[in-house]
């Protein structure tokens, strides 16, 4: 067993969703809108350290649709974490990026134990109309 910071450790992982890096940056094409409610991720799990379950629940939100970077570690993190606090989570498989195909397909289907996976327009279609 090493420790990450260790010299010549076997695991070496980058710091994710650094605030100014391209990772933790949105796209011109989601910018927010004026009063738009923004919260910064700043660990694999979008819930951790941050008021994102305050919110959903403030605004009886119940369904996460779940898309970004990163989809065999960011997005199945929070497709399971918010399945374990009570949501119904969607992982959009064509709204996600990262790492070889086939490590993103093993993600997408890793993720259908806790969350409805398919297509963006599937899922949209699905969660609006309530079914599972």
């Amino acid at each position: 067993m090493c420790r990450p910071a260790s010299p010549g450790c076997c695991r070496s992982e980058p710091k994710p969703l650094v605030r100014g890096s391209w990772d933790a940056d949105v796209i011109d094409e989601l910018k927010p809108a004026e009063g738009d409610r923004i919260i910064d991720k700043n660990r694999y799990d979008a819930f951790l350290y941050t008021d994102l379950e305050v919110v959903l629940r403030r605004w009886a939100f119940q369904r996460l649709l779940v898309t970004g970077v990163v989809t065999s570690v960011l997005c199945r993190v929070d497709g399971a974490v918010g399945e374990q606090r009570d949501f119904d989570p969607y992982v959009a498989s064509d709204c996600n990026v990262g790492g070889r195909w086939g490590a993103r397909a093993g993600a997408c289907g890793e993720a259908a134990v806790f969350a409805t996976v398919g297509p963006v327009r599937i899922c949209c279609r699905t969660a609006r109309a309530g079914r599972l």
